[in-house]
């Protein structure tokens, strides 16, 4: 059972490099070697398949049910590449931002007025509005980028890991 999201044919022409909820359940966002896809949950169908030039989207995040997203391309892309995030107006087909690193990007995540991105040993978290940074945590070593953001509005809750094994932070604000 189940159902074949990756839409060819030839199914080495395009790898599924990322799948990910929204921020409510509502839509599947699925990273793939040419692009990115957007799926309604309810009921079942494809809203968005976004090919995009240069390579493959390694992580897609959506902002809720909106046209904006965070993307990081896959390692051999190259207009996205893996240490910069991308804000993409996806109904404008163009990026309104972007945040670039030194080391790649291990996720992202949004929220309507704040970008958290999670990099090996830091996870900084940035104004959504104007892409100033507002907060910079030290991690161990976080390969899978572990990260968590209460999407309320009212309530800004971020878990991460510690600098200490086993060790879960917690930002409240």
């Amino acid at each position: 059972g189940g159902i074949d999201v990756s839409g060819l044919e030839k199914k080495e022409d395009n790898d599924v490099l990322f799948i990910g909820f929204n921020q409510d359940q509502s839509c599947l966002a699925v990273g793939v070697s040419k692009g990115f896809k957007v799926f309604n949950c309810s009921p079942f169908h494809e809203q968005v398949n976004s090919e995009m030039e240069g390579g493959g989207i390694r992580l897609v995040e959506m902002l809720f049910r909106c046209n904006i997203f965070a993307l990081v391309g896959a390692a051999d892309n190259t207009r996205f590449p893996p240490n910069q995030v991308i804000i993409w107006d996806d109904k404008r087909k163009k990026d309104i931002g972007q945040l670039s690193f030194r080391h790649d990007v291990k996720a992202v995540r949004l929220r309507r007025d704040k970008v958290v991105v999670v990099l090996e040993y830091k996870v900084l978290v940035f104004n959504f509005s104007d892409l100033s940074q507002l907060m910079e945590i030290d991690t161990i070593s976080n390969p899978k980028g572990l990260c968590a953001l209460c999407p309320a509005p009212n309530h800004t809750v971020l878990a991460c890991p510690g600098t200490q094994k086993g060790q879960v932070r917690l930002e409240l604000s």
